[in-house]
């Protein structure tokens, strides 16, 4: 038997950044970068390949870390530069910010 490995590249169009994290829906067809120093959210589309920044918002310095509902509805993640965890409608592609009373350096997502 013979093991082969097709690695793909792709450029998410967002230059240099450090990423904090990469989560994947349960049902594989978005991913999502954090990126730590950049004020968006890289989405991508593993059907068409592309990606989209979603922006953050003023004062927004990048994300920490976060989770996708097991249904791949939402993805929640904190922001650097407030005291908000973002939720994210991968079906709308909009975001609502949570207001939380201290800095979220770490965020997760529970399965009811």
């Amino acid at each position: 038997a013979t093991l082969t490995n097709n690695a793909a590249h792709f450029d998410l169009g967002a230059g240099t950044f450090k990423p904090n994290q990469l989560l994947v829906t349960s049902n594989g067809t978005k991913a999502f970068v954090l990126p730590n120093d950049q004020p968006s959210l890289l989405v991508f589309d593993m059907a068409s390949q592309t990606t989209t920044a979603v922006p953050l918002g003023a004062g927004i310095t990048g994300t920490t870390t976060g989770g996708v509902t097991l249904d791949s509805n939402f993805v929640f993640f904190g922001l650097q530069g407030a005291n908000t965890v973002a939720k994210y409608d991968v079906n709308a592609g909009t975001i609502t910010p949570i207001s939380v009373s201290i800095a979220p350096d770490l965020v997760a997502v529970r399965p009811k």
